[in-house]
Order: C-alpha cells, then sequence, then structure tokens
C-alpha cells in the first residue's frame, strides 16, 4: 500500500493501518504467474485488457452510501476471514483481514486515483474496483 495512505490513516485514527501482511516479491511474482495461467496471458498488462470481466450494474463504489459486502452478497461469494488486495499490476499486494477492508475502505481505495483488484489468495474470484467507482469481476468458483 502507498505510503501516503498509511501515514493519512495513521492520522486519522491514530494507529496503524491493519495490515495482517503484505506479501514478498517472490509471493506477488507466483500470484501473478499463476494469474496469467488462470487466463491464459503472456504479459500481465493484458490482464487489464481482458473481457473476461463483466461490469457489477447497481454499484459505485464513489458512492457515500457503497457497500462493499452488498457487492459480496450480490456475486454470491462467501464474505473470507482474509483477502488480497492488488494495488499496481500485482507488484504490490496486501492481505488484510475483510472486516477491515469493509470499515476502512475508503482509505484504501481513493477515487480518481486507485485500481485496485481484491481476491482470494487462489483467485478464484476478483473484483476490481476502477478509479471511476465501476465495480468489474470475475467468479472462477462461487
Amino acid at each position: 500500500m502507498d505510503q501516503i495512505k498509511l501515514e493519512n490513516f495513521r492520522k486519522e485514527y491514530g494507529f496503524d493501518m491493519p495490515i495482517v501482511r503484505s506479501l514478498s516479491a517472490g509471493e506477488c511474482i507466483k500470484i501473478r504467474e499463476n494469474l496469467l495461467r488462470k487466463f491464459s496471458l503472456n504479459d500481465i498488462d493484458e490482464f487489464f485488457k481482458i473481457d473476461k470481466f463483466s461490469r457489477l450494474d447497481g454499484f459505485n463504489a464513489d458512492e457515500e452510501n457503497f457497500d462493499l459486502k452488498a457487492v459480496f452478497n450480490k456475486l454470491g461469494i462467501a464474505m473470507p476471514n482474509e483477502i488480497c488486495i492488488n494495488f499496481n499490476k500485482f507488484e504490490s499486494i496486501d492481505i488484510l483481514r475483510f472486516d477491515d477492508l469493509f470499515k476502512f475502505f475508503s482509505d484504501i481505495w481513493y477515487p480518481s486515483l486507485d485500481d485496485i483488484e481484491i481476491f482470494d489468495i487462489n483467485l478464484n474470484w476478483i473484483i476490481s474496483v476502477r478509479h471511476y467507482g465501476d465495480i468489474y469481476y470475475f467468479l472462477t468458483k462461487k
């Protein structure tokens, strides 16, 4: 996660962002390789151009009343204990507890700046939150 987000969070709440852990470069590479294999891609840039994602109508992360739990419910994804968040081409991945992501979502995703992917470690599902607020998803398993 960007240092500025961590600093802003500390100033706002008086404690550190509750990240379970940040994945090492090697762990990020392994996830990126699994992702490329799963989608039959040669390059990670292709991942962000593929048409396998579906837009989730009726949800926008930029709305004041955005409810991440409602997104999971709508998609039929059981709310996991922990989730992964990709910030940059799967080179920077943090693991957070789902409840912390839900509670602090606006401190993690910055509108107009961030495209993030929220996913489980096995890549059974990926939820992409675009910088303009639209939600896209890909499910391999429910």
